[in-house]
């Protein structure tokens, strides 16, 4: 989606929130001219909040996480991820955002997520117990989690993501479960060792699908421009989710764009830069 130009370029910057490994990537191409342009003055209102329809796969088993649709169930994640066209319902949710604010915890509002099966009839829940388990919720529109039906969501360095309790911060693992029927399964369950904000094992780690764009970010703007240097930094749009952020810059205008990295930051450095260039 290329914006309209406004300045002389030095530097052209594509901005993108990078849904990695998803079935789309989408990318925002912005032109800056000095250290003290951005892109404030024609970003436009921001983009209604969209609830994305989203699946994730386990980085260690390649199992996408499911749901039962029945209260009190667990959360499984023993179900083989083969291709995008081949998830059921059962693997698919719709996120919504909202805030959660755990007094003795972190005392701070912050924002949390869940995911409602398409059906609609069953959330996330994590309790006290460090129990994972579907929690029946009435979904509707302006539905905003506000409590233990809320997850945290932790931004790898390596373009996963990782889930948190609200209840206790700790974050969601791998663990086995045992049906009526003496079989047994793979199951989110919550770590006796990992709290968000810790660097955490491929158990923890899981990658996100989604076929919905995700907002764009705002105010991208470039500055401490110095020798073969400039930082690009941007505002993170609210009620959104995404994977990582990465930055792609290019010499001219329509030359061929290269990665800056990826960051779970709302900035960036670009090096080995050309003077004017």
């Amino acid at each position: 989606m290329k914006m309209k130009k406004m300045y002389k370029s030095l530097l052209s910057i594509v901005l993108a929130v990078a849904m990695l490994f998803t079935s789309q990537t989408f990318n925002m191409t912005v032109m800056a001219a000095s250290a003290a342009t951005s892109t404030d003055a024609i970003d436009g209102a921001e983009e209604t909040t969209i609830h994305a329809e989203v699946f994730f796969v386990n980085v260690a088993n390649g199992n996408i996480i499911t749901v039962s649709g029945v209260k009190n169930d667990p959360i499984l994640v023993d179900k083989k991820f083969t291709s995008i066209n081949n998830v059921s319902d059962d693997g698919k949710f719709t996120t919504y955002y909202g805030t959660y604010k755990n007094n003795g915890i972190d005392d701070k509002a912050n924002e949390v997520v869940n995911f409602a099966t398409k059906s609609r009839n069953t959330v996330w829940a994590a309790n006290a117990d460090d129990i994972i388990y579907q929690d029946a919720r009435t979904v509707a529109n302006d539905y905003a989690p506000t409590g233990w039906e809320s997850v945290r969501i932790q931004h790898n360095d390596d373009g996963t993501v990782s889930f948190g309790s609200s209840a206790d911060e700790k974050i969601f693992t791998l663990g086995k479960y045992k049906d009526e029927e003496g079989t047994e399964h793979t199951k989110l369950a919550v770590s006796s060792k990992y709290h968000l904000g810790d660097k955490v094992g491929n158990e923890e780690k899981f990658i996100m699908y989604t076929g919905d764009e995700p907002k764009k970010a705002r105010k991208v703007t470039l500055s401490d421009v110095s020798g073969d240097s400039v930082q690009v930094s941007w505002t993170t749009p609210k009620e959104h989710i995404y994977s990582a952020f990465e930055v792609m810059y290019s010499t001219s205008e329509n030359g061929n764009y290269r990665s800056a990295g990826l960051t779970t930051k709302n900035k960036v450095t670009v090096n080995n830069l050309l003077s004017e260039k």
